[in-house]
């Protein structure tokens, strides 16, 4: 039961609606229908992964259906995001490129550990991939006074890094070859400080050593679709 200073001081009153209103999902025709708890981590990994879905079918020549990440049952609406490759979405580049993207693909030997990265972003030709990203969502960031003088920003914390040096090395195909070009964690900074981030070591470092990080917010998508741009036109 909400206290009197709940139902009558301005912010307080404010701050309670808006926690009531969360509790309640979509109102579907059978009255109000309470959401499920997420952990924040997957929220935002399955946020990012949308998020990247709906640029590559902006930029792909024949209609994508995204409906297909999504059901509805009596319960409510939710992502329906199944794990590895069967579920990969296709998107028909403009260069005559094929995209293919798969939610926490799978990949076993010849490495010594089973390797399952967020997303993966394959781009072929004829049947052929020509390049292979690996994009890690990545829910956690380092503000300490370190990472600023490496980095130049909040970057993700430096375990989250060493994650993408190892997809990028132990990913391999059957012949023990390397087959991913990029590892690239998406994470959560807000900055429109587009000259900074792209100055930065995190940034720049996707080209030079095929690791790195791009910042990745609702309000600041502008930076995962600069460089999803630069990989489309390559």
């Amino acid at each position: 039961t909400p206290t009197l200073r709940l139902r009558t001081a301005q912010h307080y009153r404010s701050a309670y609606h808006a926690a009531r209103l969360f509790q309640f999902g979509l109102d579907l025709g059978v009255g109000r229908i309470r959401v499920g708890l997420t952990d924040l981590a997957v929220l935002y990994e399955q946020w990012c992964f949308l998020s990247v879905a709906a640029m590559l079918a902006d930029a792909s020549t024949t209609p994508v259906d995204l409906r297909q990440l999504m059901a509805s049952d009596a319960s409510g609406l939710y992502v329906r995001l199944r794990r590895g490759q069967r579920q990969a979405l296709r998107f028909d580049l403009a260069n005559g490129a094929v995209g293919r993207r798969a939610y926490q693909p799978r990949f076993g030997r010849p490495s010594l550990l089973t390797q399952q990265p967020d997303m993966l972003l394959s781009l072929e030709r004829d049947g052929v991939p020509y390049r292979r990203i690996v994009l890690d969502a990545k829910y956690r960031r380092d503000d300490g006074s370190a990472a600023l003088r490496r980095y130049g920003l909040p970057a993700p914390p430096s375990d989250a890094l060493a994650d993408l040096h190892r997809y990028r090395d132990a990913i391999r195909d059957s012949a023990g070859a390397r087959i991913v070009d990029e590892a690239v964690a998406l994470y959560p900074l807000e900055t429109d400080d587009t000259d900074r981030v792209v100055g930065s070591p995190l940034r720049k470092s996707i080209e030079v050593l095929g690791v790195g990080a791009v910042p990745c917010l609702p309000q600041t998508k502008q930076h995962l679709r600069a460089f999803l741009h630069e990989v489309l036109s390559m």
